[in-house]
């Protein structure tokens, strides 16, 4: 990921992070997830559980970098092969 696209998703991660605690729970999570993927809200809350790799109940930047990276190299793959993406891009509008 380039420096520039790792401001841009800190920018994000801030935007999403309404408490200033610099970490997201698994609502907020949740919440973009749901714009974001198609994914079902259970399989939401396993990957939340799966990437929360301290246990703390909430998501860090790191770990939502990760997350992010996951996703993109998935939806990287999905773009070579043909296949259709579980990701969304926001719209601009």
């Amino acid at each position: 990921m380039s420096a520039k696209a790792a401001r841009l998703l800190l920018e994000l991660f801030r935007m999403l992070d309404f408490h200033c605690k610099m970490c997201l729970n698994d609502l907020q999570f949740c919440t973009f997830m749901r714009f974001a993927s198609d994914m079902s809200r259970h399989k939401i809350y396993q990957v939340f559980d799966m990437l929360d790799v301290d246990r703390s109940g909430e998501m860090d930047f790191d770990e939502f970098y990760l997350m992010t990276s996951i996703l993109v190299a998935q939806k990287d793959g999905d773009e070579k092969q043909g296949s259709s993406s579980t990701i969304h891009a926001p719209s601009s509008t």
